[in-house]
């Protein structure tokens, strides 16, 4: 089953983890395993253990000058505080994923949109109905310059502003 594969993964990654933690392994391949621990358990919604792990992965990954995978890292972390209703902590890890992401990948990039549009989703969360339609806004432009208007992947920046509207008690014909 898949959850039978996940609690093994999850199992042989805490070995491999401990194992480069007990010998100070300080390459970016202990760091990457960090990260893939930290991912497994934010998955699996034990979003508080994937945290540290995670902050954990973040630095090492810094230290080491692996700016994707820092993104990646401070991504998943972000998701992590997301899931677990940390909606001001999400955005502040989104943040610093977004400035990682544009310094690698270029500021209009499809993954600059996604990680707007998670902003945005915390903005909803948090009751910040205007910042998260113009936070979608951004994301969509961008989104559809790097993906094309029609891609699927923009479905839900689309529904993030029909609810950010919805919030605001605008009409979504009215809104532009």
């Amino acid at each position: 089953s898949a959850a039978g594969r996940i609690a093994d993964a999850e199992r042989e990654i805490s070995i491999a983890v401990e194992a480069d933690r007990k010998s100070n392994n300080q390459t970016l391949a202990a760091a990457a395993r960090l990260e893939s621990f930290g991912t497994i358990l934010r998955r699996k919604g034990d979003y508080r253990a994937a945290a540290p792990i995670l902050r954990e992965s973040i630095e090492r990954h810094q230290k080491l000058k692996g700016e994707n995978a820092t993104a990646r890292a401070s991504n998943e972390l972000a998701l992590a505080h997301q899931r677990a209703g940390e909606h001001e902590q999400a955005m502040e890890a989104f943040a610093r994923t977004k400035r990682l992401a544009a310094r690698v990948f270029g500021p209009d990039h499809a993954n600059i949109a996604m990680i707007g549009g998670s902003v945005a989703f915390s903005l909803l969360k948090l009751g910040r109905y205007a910042e998260a339609e113009l936070e979608t806004r951004n994301a969509l432009s961008i989104g559809e310059k790097a993906m094309g208007p029609q891609h699927p992947r923009l479905a839900d920046l689309w529904f993030t502003i029909g609810e950010a509207l919805q919030g605001q008690k605008k009409n979504p014909a009215e809104a532009d």
